[in-house]
């Protein structure tokens, strides 16, 4: 019996919706001239954590890439470094776009984010 029933792709979109969707809301609070929630940032680096955790659990299983008894605990503590490095490994050169594509969308969320406070700004001075 398979132990996750998430659709293939399912991880990676979890993953974009971590970084997406805290830059979105920080753009409201930021257009509205609120700040934002006290506990926000540690919400949402959870969610970060959680869904790269999540992501690189699949990409290990899709890659056999074998798990020690405490590489999920190491890969909690360390993953911005962990991640990389076996993405690397496993895939050479194609890894570094996926790691670009990474950084890719980390700029996107942060230019949408900007995009959304400005929006937000416009439309209350009106």
């Amino acid at each position: 019996m398979p132990t996750s029933h998430w659709p293939k792709r399912g991880a990676t979109c979890l993953l974009l919706a971590s970084v997406f969707v805290p830059q979105v809301v920080s753009g409201l609070y930021q257009g509205l001239g609120r700040p934002v929630p006290a506990g926000y940032s540690l919400l949402t680096g959870l969610a970060l954590w959680l869904s790269m955790v999540a992501w690189f659990s699949q990409y290990s299983q899709e890659h056999h890439v074998p798990w020690v008894v405490d590489m999920g605990w190491f890969l909690y503590l360390v993953w911005i470094v962990v991640a990389p490095y076996y993405i690397v490994q496993r895939e050479g050169r194609a890894g570094l776009g996926r790691i670009a594509l990474f950084c890719g969308a980390w700029a996107a969320a942060w230019t949408v984010g900007r995009a959304t406070m400005i929006w937000v700004r416009v439309l209350v001075t009106q």
